[in-house]
């Protein structure tokens, strides 16, 4: 959390993405605290009944379920301003689009743990237009592969990293995509550290001059074919919670299989995602417990 934020806080400080967005005992103390909360509410919660999904989950039958809903959500629905808003015209104004990344930047961060690693993480748009192709998928599949012949593996052998990871959406909002690639480092790793992100540049290079591969996308709509076949149970609660905020995203056909499934091949997003991942488009966020402390900034919500 305390790396998240201090991203967000250097990639767009003047937008609301950089908010601190946990709440503490200094941030809660505020006299009016509840009318604030309930002003809130009806600013963005009773704007339109397009903004809300519902999802209920339980070993009663449809109808008895439908039941439940129609008792327990119909004063809700009620309640909402009689004109609902199309949802695309209420998504600019709760989530503004960023128009002025703070990029390229490096920043020097000493951590916790008693680690080195490294994170690049390159703003894009938004990729919801691409969620049956995802070409950031693609990306992540190769950048983040650990057999022979990967980056992984060439930073292994010079004794540079411990290991790699391709994140194409856990930072990521519905108006822009942030792809991040993180690295454990060794302590050579850590001295060679321009050396490991020219090693990172030239591999990307190299995916672009061989451009988008078809047979590559077919591996993927196989892999997610089969994840979405074989899911595991999850936990209840953390499964309607997971798909409320699908049904945001995906058609109703695809709430659930969405986040598995590859079912386009879209050579020309791939390689706009690719032109993305530049040495100018760049957030360096480097962490040692080796870098020194002198005249050091520090984190004001996590410290």
């Amino acid at each position: 959390w305390r790396l998240y934020q201090i991203s967000k806080s250097a990639l767009a400080p003047d937008h609301a993405y950089a908010s601190f967005g946990s709440g503490n005992q200094e941030t809660l103390a505020v006299a009016n605290i509840r009318d604030i909360l309930v002003e809130f509410y009806e600013k963005h919660y009773l704007k339109s009944l397009s903004l809300y999904k519902l999802v209920v989950l339980g070993k009663e039958s449809l109808d008895e379920l439908d039941l439940l809903v129609h008792r327990y959500f119909d004063e809700l629905a009620q309640a909402l301003e009689p004109q609902s808003l199309p949802r695309d015209e209420l998504l600019p104004q709760l989530f503004p689009p960023i128009t002025n990344w703070q990029v390229p930047q490096r920043l020097h961060i000493v951590p916790v743990s008693p680690t080195h690693s490294i994170e690049l993480q390159f703003p894009m748009p938004s990729q919801m237009a691409y969620w049956q192709s995802k070409p950031t998928r693609y990306l992540s599949h190769l950048l983040g592969h650990e057999g022979t012949g990967s980056l992984l593996s060439l930073l292994k052998q010079k004794n540079y990293a411990l290991s790699l990871y391709a994140d194409d959406s856990s930072r990521s909002c519905i108006p822009w995509n942030i792809f991040t690639i993180r690295m454990d480092l060794t302590d050579l790793g850590l001295q060679n550290v321009e050396e490991v992100v020219q090693i990172f540049f030239s591999y990307v290079e190299l995916l672009k001059s061989r451009g988008p591969q078809a047979w590559i996308q077919q591996e993927l709509q196989t892999v997610g074919d089969l994840q979405f076949r074989f899911l595991s149970q999850r936990n209840p609660m953390e499964y309607t919670c997971s798909v409320v905020g699908w049904m945001h995203l995906y058609p109703p056909a695809h709430y659930l299989s969405g986040p598995y499934t590859v079912s386009q091949w879209n050579p020309e997003a791939v390689t706009e995602c690719l032109q993305s991942l530049h040495p100018d488009n760049v957030l360096w966020m480097l962490c040692s417990p080796s870098f020194a402390l002198e005249n050091a900034q520090t984190e004001p919500w996590y410290k």
